[in-house]
């Protein structure tokens, strides 16, 4: 049975005949539901060609308006609940990649650290590690939610703040850029170890 047999099914399985009620006044019943909400019985005694003292009977007799109405509210219920379950499946379909975003943001961070540590080996690179450091922390911090993700640019590459470049020296250990400071505490690559400069 294919998806729309099987929608079908369940839509009458919500309207079902009333024990005791008659093949034709069942089909008389549908036929009159099919016709919209410009239902009429003079309409639906066109549309069958019969009496319509008949169907007036019918109409009374099983309740048709009173059905009508309860498969309506049914209808408008399963609707919302498909609909706020679509939702929520969109919901948690963004989270899970909001979670795969910070995963792969995270291991870039990771990655332009290892490349800062890299270029301090070379005195000529030193700018491009100021910078590979400030977009990492960038990152870093937006991907372990330290920080709330705004839309603020990253800064020039000729305006990197002395400060930052100084604390950058501190903490890889490169020769102090700022002779005014004293000899800042270094830590070895590689090493847990701080060592300090007398």
């Amino acid at each position: 049975m294919n998806e729309l047999n099987q929608n079908q099914l369940n839509l009458d399985n919500l309207n079902p005949p009333v024990p005791g009620e008659s093949e034709k006044a069942f089909h008389a019943y549908r036929s009159y539901l099919a016709l919209g909400v410009d239902r009429s019985l003079a309409a639906l005694a066109r549309q069958l060609d019969c009496n319509e003292s008949l169907l007036e009977r019918w109409s009374k007799q099983w309740n048709w308006s009173g059905r009508i109405q309860a498969y309506t509210q049914r209808l408008a219920q399963i609707q919302d609940t498909a609909t706020a379950e679509a939702i929520q499946d969109a919901a948690d379909k963004w989270v899970r990649r909001g979670e795969q975003l910070k995963e792969l943001e995270w291991n870039i961070t990771l990655r332009l650290l290892e490349r800062a540590a890299e270029l301090l080996q070379t005195p000529d690179s030193t700018r491009d590690a100021c910078l590979a450091v400030d977009l990492a922390s960038r990152i870093g911090r937006l991907s372990s939610e330290l920080t709330k993700r705004e839309s603020e640019p990253p800064p020039p590459r000729n305006e990197i703040p002395s400060l930052f470049a100084t604390t950058l020296y501190k903490i890889y250990g490169a020769p102090n850029p700022n002779p005014s400071l004293p000899p800042a505490p270094t830590l070895a690559l590689g090493s847990p170890t701080l060592k300090t400069d007398h």
